[in-house]
């Protein structure tokens, strides 16, 4: 069982905060999401797939069907981007209800559009221009 709480740290650490325990714990935490948070995985059939998220361009949905768009090649699977959102986080900029972008991919960007490094050009919905507009900005400065 202890493996199973070392999962989740926080329950079990004594108070007063040791600086030296809280670090460890904590190396701990971020080597377990390195492992597993940064890849998106999904099947098709009976196919598994895990894609490292540095992979992925962007995931464009269309008829209950998601597009993971990497590097390399297109796959579909079943399903919504929504729950693409909650699975990766703030990790990928939500730019559209279609689209899911990895900003590290924006070629370039204006008002209404953004260019992909693929060259494929993603409307930005009319609500989201002026936040993705603030996200692009601080992202692209770092």
């Amino acid at each position: 069982g202890l493996k199973l709480f070392r999962l989740r740290p926080f329950d079990f650490l004594a108070k007063p905060l040791q600086e030296r325990e809280l670090a460890a714990v904590l190396d701990e935490l971020f080597l377990k999401l390195e492992q597993w948070k940064f890849f998106f995985s999904f099947h098709t059939g009976a196919t598994h797939y895990r894609i490292p998220y540095q992979d992925i361009l962007y995931f464009a949905s269309c008829d209950k069907k998601v597009s993971v768009v990497t590097t390399d090649r297109t796959v579909e699977f079943w399903g919504k981007l929504r729950e693409v959102k909650e699975q990766t986080g703030d990790y990928f900029l939500s730019i559209h209800k279609s689209f899911l972008i990895n900003t590290s991919y924006v070629r370039r960007y204006g008002t209404s559009e953004i260019e992909m490094a693929d060259g494929r050009r993603l409307n930005i919905s009319q609500s989201r221009r002026k936040e993705v507009r603030l996200e692009l900005t601080r992202r692209m400065d770092h």
